[in-house]
């Protein structure tokens, strides 16, 4: 999910090109100071006007660098938030399906044990022993369809989501 850059302030900003102006006549009058002797005073206005123009020059940067970071920051924490949500909630609908599945696995031992010896003393109940144990092959496998297609799912939608966070590329048809 793509966010908005940030709006960028304009407290105390001063117009690029105005800037610019200014440190142009900064260093031309430092020049012209001292080329007319008063070296002192020149050589003081030329350090100022690039001292202003390095900081503004910092000054912009660190705004394009903090406002990008900012919004990277944002998305990616967005991302491990998702992330964390989707896993947290699937692992515990999995570990609920496990617990099933271990129970039922238990219960299909049993109806297995009882199946043998119903089978061998000849008794009628094999064949309603026969139908649960049919039942709970059913049950297992409808528990382990569901949590693969748990797991699938959460995957599909952290990949959606790190499509989102990844940067765009432009590659040229050959």
């Amino acid at each position: 999910m793509a966010r908005p850059a940030p709006e960028r302030s304009v407290y105390w900003a001063l117009p690029n090109l105005f800037v610019l102006g200014l440190a142009l006549v900064a260093v031309v009058g430092g020049i012209v100071l001292v080329a007319v002797g008063h070296t002192i005073l020149g050589s003081a206005v030329l350090a100022l006007a690039i001292l202003g123009v390095l900081v503004l020059a910092q000054e912009a940067a660190r705004h394009e660098l903090v406002a990008s970071g900012y919004s990277r920051v944002r998305e990616l924490s967005g991302y491990a938030g998702l992330s964390v949500r989707t896993w947290s909630r699937t692992s515990h609908r999995v570990a609920a399906l496990r617990l099933e599945a271990a129970r039922l696995l238990r219960q299909r031992r049993e109806l297995l044990l009882a199946l043998g010896a119903a089978t061998y003393a000849g008794d009628g109940a094999a064949f309603a022993l026969t139908e649960q144990l049919r039942a709970v092959d059913a049950r297992l496998a409808e528990c382990a369809a569901e949590s693969e297609r748990l797991i699938a799912s959460a995957q599909s939608r952290v990949a959606a989501e790190r499509l989102t966070i990844g940067s765009t590329e432009i590659r040229r048809a050959r």
